[in-house]
């Protein structure tokens, strides 16, 4: 492997660890919004739907039907607060892996 290659990488990690990692908090929370829809037979709410995700990301205060169960509100209140964080997880991780691919790759070509 030619040492740009492995400096890109080298530099590119921790950004992609970050995007990962709150990628993967946010499965979780998704997971809590399904067991409280399935535990309340509300099958429709175990999943987002299309229209629900662009609701989170786009109209957030159209995110929590009036029609919700209490459980099923929490966990979408939940889903709510990570929304912020994971918005800079996600693009705060692609940017630091493209910065740091950048210059882990032109150090290792510096330094070959």
């Amino acid at each position: 492997m030619a040492s740009e290659t492995l400096g890109w990488w080298l530099g590119a990690a921790p950004g992609f660890v970050i995007a990962l990692r709150t990628w993967w908090q946010g499965l979780r929370l998704q997971s809590r919004l399904s067991a409280a829809a399935v535990a309340e037979r509300k099958w429709a709410a175990a999943e987002l739907s299309n229209h629900q995700k662009v609701n989170l990301w786009f109209a957030p205060h159209r995110f929590i039907s009036p029609d919700d169960t209490p459980s099923i509100m929490e966990a979408k209140k939940a889903i709510l607060a990570f929304r912020s964080r994971a918005l800079w997880g996600i693009w705060g991780g692609g940017i630091l892996a493209f910065v740091g691919g950048v210059a882990g790759s032109l150090i290792a070509s510096r330094v070959a």
